[in-house]
């Protein structure tokens, strides 16, 4: 009757367990939609850099506390020897202690380190950075899942759990929206667009910090209250021989070590692909045929924008929405434009008092530099030449799409306009899209945001700052390397701040 009476316990605690990690699991993965909305692609891109690297630490260092601290624990308390399982609890929180703080402080120091040359993603220290103390309060919110657990109490292991991811939403939202922009705005002022997306992704870690130390803050309540309990055993135990700190430190770390290399060996795939997925693309060529410039004198996130995917999703952004609006931007522009008077063929910088006489306001989205007439240099730009062919079938690729990236290959993309709509014409256009160096005469179509250049753009936005009457916008004015939807959002956000809500 025991036995059974044992056997339905452990069921029911097992049940629980696994019931709040089905819980937490949900949660976690709800929340990261509208976060990674707020985050954008860049930002979601250094958010995930800087967890890979701290799942990484977690498993090296804390990862396997807990199963560790709950089979010790388990075993000495099976064995009737209370005393030693206490003695077990004690050594493992001195453990978790020091190595988990030694662990933060490694993390916290060498993160810009750790991110640049292991990832190529620098802007993701700022998240690493704030994720650094989550290790040490991981360490020791394990050693006491672990010894609940080893008791076969399941309860506050799945409490805090749920607590934990429930706190970490919260957060990780409310922190994301207020850091991106604070980020984006202290960009503006230090000519740095990937600012906003850095310290974005900073925020949406800040969550996991604060949702460790609440769930650390009810588990010790829990001790707190169980302690009286657990008082009252140890004085019944009659064990006569206790085991040494030192025995105990040996035992843990030999249960510790096999745990941690599989787990470290299972999980750490995902960083490799994405280094391997980096390495391939620039062996390959694309970023030195797109840009003319190999792929480490670019910032990491035009790289990180491109999506690594294992599925057919042929989609070339993760962003929820994308693509081209019905009827085509011209329905947009049309309506902008409705009523107002449009010259063609001019050039406002050749006679720009006699442009600037006739509004209050200018909205400006030519290059910056030939603005103020190149008094600090040039800035670099790159072009891009078309070859559009008429094709006697009804497909040609079936994708509006498809990229090249291929040293061989000279274009980076072959567009077949039908698929943007899903024309059912009897023939296909293609357009071969070829990148080139901008010279002058050509059309400017996005900057090269290199160190050189933005050091040059921070001088060109200081003078732009001082201009009153003038709205620098877009690729080239602002020289920023934009998604088409976010010179839509820069646009909306600006005439939020010219006019207010009116």
């Amino acid at each position: 009757m025991g036995n059974k009476s044992k056997n339905k316990d452990y069921l029911v605690q097992g049940t629980i367990l696994v019931a709040a990690s089905f819980i937490a699991r949900i949660i976690g993965m709800v929340y990261r939609i509208p976060l990674k909305n707020i985050l954008g692609t860049e930002g979601i891109g250094y958010y995930s850099t800087a967890n890979e690297l701290y799942n990484i630490i977690l498993m090296v260092s804390s990862f396997s506390i807990p199963l560790a601290v709950s089979r010790m624990v388990s075993e000495r308390l099976h064995a009737g020897e209370q005393k030693n399982a206490y003695r077990v609890f004690k050594c493992a929180m001195r453990f978790a202690i020091a190595v988990g703080a030694s662990m933060s402080i490694v993390t916290f120091l060498f993160a810009g380190v750790i991110t640049k040359y292991a990832m190529k993603a620098e802007n993701a220290s700022y998240a690493l950075r704030v994720l650094a103390p989550a290790i040490f309060l991981f360490a020791i919110t394990g050693v006491f899942r672990g010894f609940f657990q080893g008791r076969s109490t399941m309860v506050p292991t799945a409490a805090s759990q749920v607590i934990e991811q429930v706190v970490n939403a919260i957060v990780s939202l409310a922190a994301a929206f207020v850091f991106v922009g604070y980020g984006t705005k202290l960009g503006e002022k230090k000519g740095n667009d990937s600012l906003g997306a850095a310290y974005g992704a900073a925020g949406g870690t800040l969550g996991t910090v604060i949702s460790i130390a609440v769930a650390l803050i009810f588990l010790i309540a829990v001790y707190m209250a169980y302690r009286g309990r657990m008082n009252r055993q140890l004085r019944r135990d009659v064990t006569t021989e206790q085991e040494s700190d030192r025995e105990i430190y040996k035992i843990l770390i030999w249960t510790l070590v096999p745990i941690v290399l599989s787990t470290v060996i299972y999980n750490i795939g995902t960083v490799l692909d994405q280094g391997v997925f980096n390495a391939i693309l620039a062996g390959q060529g694309y970023t030195e045929k797109q840009w003319g410039r190999d792929c480490k004198e670019l910032p990491a996130f035009i790289i990180k924008r491109l999506p690594v995917r294992y599925t057919y999703d042929n989609n070339y952004f993760n962003d929820l929405y994308q693509g081209i609006p019905i009827g085509g931007y011209n329905k947009i522009t049309e309506k902008l434009f409705e009523g107002c008077e449009i010259r063609l063929g001019a050039d406002y910088l050749a006679d720009k008092e006699k442009y600037d006489a006739l509004a209050d306001k200018v909205v400006y989205t030519g290059t910056i530099d030939s603005y103020f007439d190149y008094c600090f240099g040039k800035l670099q730009y790159r072009s891009l030449r078309f070859e559009t062919e008429v094709l006697d079938c009804d497909n040609y690729q079936g994708n509006a799409v498809i990229n090249y990236t291929d040293r061989e290959t000279p274009y980076t993309r072959i567009i077949e306009h039908k698929h943007f709509e899903f024309g059912t014409q009897e023939k296909t256009v293609i357009t071969r899209e070829y990148p080139a160096e901008w010279t002058e005469g050509m059309e400017p179509y996005y900057p090269v945001n290199d160190e050189r250049n933005q050091e040059l753009y921070k001088k060109y936005a200081e003078l732009a700052g001082k201009e009153k009457n003038v709205i620098f916008g877009g690729r080239l004015a602002e020289y920023r390397y934009y998604d088409m939807d976010k010179v839509i959002e820069s646009a909306l956000s600006c005439v939020k701040k010219e006019f207010g809500n009116e």
